[in-house]
């Protein structure tokens, strides 16, 4: 799995690369590489930023983040993924005539491109469980966050006594929270952290913390469970209004 997901800065450069690339074709170039500043990384993000509104709302509350962390978020950090969300995204934002893809033209697309994304993920991981189809179906038309508990009383009810999943690597009948921890592991939730009431939130990730949902001494680091904005849409996901008040997860 690990080769298919890319570190956020892998995202800023090949996201500005491709920028970059589109002003060599159109001859704008050398116009524009004067202006730019010296170091490399603000150099790649004034190149997103021509393309795309950058930053963008994106944390809650006021919290903005550059627009490569609200892509690499939204496409589970797969490159592919980005490369196709950003031409469907393009065309939007043309068609309304704007200059620059605004947050709005990338999640318009959700709907189809979130589909797409599901067959993606369906292929990728059913040869680790063969139910995964069944897996991310039991989450439709249901919440988008969960604290910990609410997310292993989800899946016992909807997956473990409905579907008998069978997961790669685990003896016998997979626990609730082996189920859990796969979901984590192929990016269909991130952990939430939550900083209080008008200090937003952060996304945490199965490459930065692989043991959460797994070791019982910190099954969760005080984390909620957020299913990936891109399949919102096509499972009908409810919205959890109230974000930050909602209990926290289990410790």
């Amino acid at each position: 799995m690990q080769d298919l997901s890319w570190s956020e800065s892998q995202f800023r450069t090949l996201l500005a690369a491709r920028v970059s690339s589109y002003l060599v074709r159109t001859g704008q170039w050398q116009l524009i590489k004067a202006s730019l500043p010296f170091e490399k990384t603000d150099a790649e993000l004034a190149l997103i930023s021509m393309v795309f509104d950058s930053p963008m709302p994106w944390g809650g509350d006021v919290r903005t983040k550059d627009a490569h962390t609200v892509l690499w978020t939204m496409t589970s950090h797969r490159p592919r993924w980005l490369v196709e969300l950003c031409k469907e995204a393009g065309k939007a934002a043309e068609k309304r005539g704007a200059k620059k893809i605004n947050l709005d033209d990338i999640k318009n697309q959700f709907a189809v491109f979130g589909r797409k994304r599901i067959e993606d993920t369906e292929a990728e991981f059913r040869s680790q469980c063969p139910q995964i189809s069944e897996l991310i179906g039991a989450f439709s038309r249901q919440p988008d966050l969960y604290s910990t508990d609410e997310l292993l009383k989800t899946i016992h009810n909807r997956i473990i006594q409905a579907v008998n999943p069978m997961l790669s690597g685990s003896v016998g009948k997979p626990s609730d929270l082996d189920v859990a921890h796969f979901l984590f592991q192929i990016g269909f939730i991130s952990g939430r952290r939550d900083f209080g009431e008008g200090r937003g939130y952060d996304h945490v990730y199965y490459r930065e913390q692989p043991g959460l949902l797994k070791l019982r001494t910190n099954i969760d680091d005080g984390l909620r469970w957020e299913i990936n904005p891109i399949y919102r849409d096509v499972l009908n996901l409810r919205y959890v209004a109230d974000k930050r008040h909602t209990k926290s997860g289990k410790r």
